[in-house]
């Protein structure tokens, strides 16, 4: 395996533990930590239209339509730029329901007291977050 290969190997699996990460803390109800994940996975591939579309749905929920509308902007305007394309109608589908503001993607009520929910236990995700974290500092 040459270099280019090996970068785009450990690339795309910092990619997918920044992917896990974003999945664990919104399940654990921390939009602010799981947008701040999903930001990170999106920015290391920019082609990767699954994870801009997990980032816009984030930011949506999280309450930040504008975000939400220009991560949209700015993926649509890098494929038309290095491929002469445009978004999937999946994600063409969500941005309309953003900007709509659809309930789908409406902010949730993220405070401790709305969703009260037993303490997670401890993951090998624990040990990866911490590492992601300073690496990504």
């Amino acid at each position: 395996m040459n270099l280019q290969g090996a970068v785009a190997v450990v690339t795309g699996g910092a990619r997918g533990i920044g992917r896990a990460l974003a999945a664990r803390l919104e399940n654990e109800r921390d939009l602010d930590g799981a947008t701040r994940w999903a930001r990170w996975a999106a920015a290391r591939g920019p082609d990767d239209e699954r994870a801009v579309r997990r980032l816009m749905e984030l930011l949506s929920r999280l309450g930040d339509r504008a975000g939400a509308i220009r991560a949209y902007e700015e993926f649509a305007r890098h494929l038309d730029r290095e491929y002469e394309a445009e978004p999937s109608a999946e994600t063409q589908n969500l941005i309309t329901s953003v900007r709509a503001g659809d309930p789908a993607t409406a902010p949730l009520d993220t405070s401790p007291s709305a969703h009260a929910a037993p303490a997670p236990e401890r993951t090998r995700l624990d040990g990866l977050r911490a590492a992601m974290t300073s690496w990504a500092a």
